[in-house]
C-alpha cells in the first residue's frame, strides 16, 4: 500500500494506543511510520512532537492573518508544511471566505518565504457564502466556481475537502475526479490528497467499510488521503463522540487488501 497520509498528532498518538487491541505495529507502521506522513496540529506550542519520527509537522491554520502572524515569529525547527484550511465557521474571517483564492496565494507566499510546503485545503461550505446550502449544490457550486484549480494554483499539496460525500462512494468519486481535472489545469505539479472522516457529514454514523471503498475507488487518482478522526469540539460542533475503531477498522482493510 502506497498510499501517503495526513492525520492530526493527537489522533496519530490515539492510533497508537490501538497496537495490540486491534492493531498491530507492522500495519500501523506501514501506514503511518514510514514515507513521511504529515502530521497536522492547530498548537503553535513549540513542544508539539510528531508521534511518529518521520512525520513532517504542518501548522494549521483556518485565518490567513493567524498563519502571518505566526510565520513573523520563529517557530520550531520540525516545522515542515504549512496548512491554510479556509472554511465556513467562525474561524476564518468572513473576508477570506468571500476571496478564498487571494487568500490562499497569500498563504503561500508567505510559507514559501519560510521554506515550507504549502498545504490549501478550503472546505467545501465555503460555498455557503454565495447561497448553496444543501450538501448537494455546495459540492456543485464547488466545482462550477473552481475552488479546486484556485487553491491548486500556488501550494504544493491540495486537500479536497470531499468527506461530506464518503457515505456514497459513487458520488465521492465522481467529485475527486473532477476538482482533481481542474487542480491538475492550473497546477500540473500539484499533489493531491483527499479527506476522509471517521464521523459522516452532520455527525451521521460511517463505517470502516464506508472509508475502504472510497478509498478503492479513488487511491488511483490521489497521492494520498486527510484521515480524519475527530473528536466533540469547537472544529467539529456536530460530532459528539470520536470513532477511532472506524479508522482502525479501516487500516485492517487496507492490510488484508494488500496481503492478498
Amino acid at each position: 500500500m502506497t498510499t501517503s497520509w495526513m492525520i492530526s498528532v493527537d489522533s496519530a498518538q490515539l492510533l497508537k494506543s490501538y497496537v495490540g487491541h486491534g492493531l498491530t505495529q507492522t500495519e500501523l507502521s506501514c501506514f503511518l511510520g514510514t514515507g513521511q506522513p504529515y502530521e497536522l496540529t492547530r498548537s503553535v506550542d513549540n513542544r508539539v512532537k510528531t508521534a511518529f519520527p518521520y512525520a513532517a509537522l504542518s501548522l494549521v491554520f483556518s485565518d490567513y492573518n493567524q498563519l502571518a502572524a505566526t510565520l513573523d515569529r520563529p517557530i520550531q525547527a520540525g516545522v515542515k508544511a504549512v496548512m491554510y484550511d479556509p472554511e465556513n465557521w467562525s474561524f476564518t474571517p468572513v473576508a477570506q471566505q468571500q476571496n478564498p483564492a487571494l487568500y490562499e496565494e497569500l498563504a503561500a507566499t508567505a510559507a514559501h518565504a519560510h521554506r515550507l510546503e504549502v498545504i490549501a485545503a478550503p472546505a467545501a461550505n465555503l460555498t455557503a457564502t454565495g447561497g448553496a446550502g444543501d450538501s448537494a449544490a455546495k459540492y456543485q457550486q464547488y466545482i462550477s466556481s473552481d475552488y479546486a484549480g484556485a487553491a491548486a494554483r500556488y501550494a504544493d499539496v491540495l486537500d479536497i475537502q470531499a468527506q461530506g460525500l464518503e457515505a456514497n462512494p459513487a458520488e465521492y468519486a465522481h467529485f475527486l475526479a473532477q476538482a482533481i481535472a481542474q487542480a491538475k489545469a492550473a497546477n500540473p505539479d500539484i499533489t493531491i490528497y483527499a479527506g476522509l472522516s471517521t464521523s459522516g457529514s452532520g455527525g451521521s454514523a460511517i463505517t470502516a467499510a464506508d472509508l475502504y471503498q472510497d478509498v478503492m475507488a479513488t487511491q488511483n487518482e490521489v497521492s494520498g488521503y486527510w484521515l480524519n478522526v475527530p473528536g466533540p469540539s469547537p472544529y467539529s460542533p456536530n460530532v459528539t463522540a470520536s470513532h477511532p475503531e472506524v479508522a482502525v477498522g479501516l487500516l485492517n482493510d487496507l492490510w488484508a487488501a494488500a496481503r492478498t
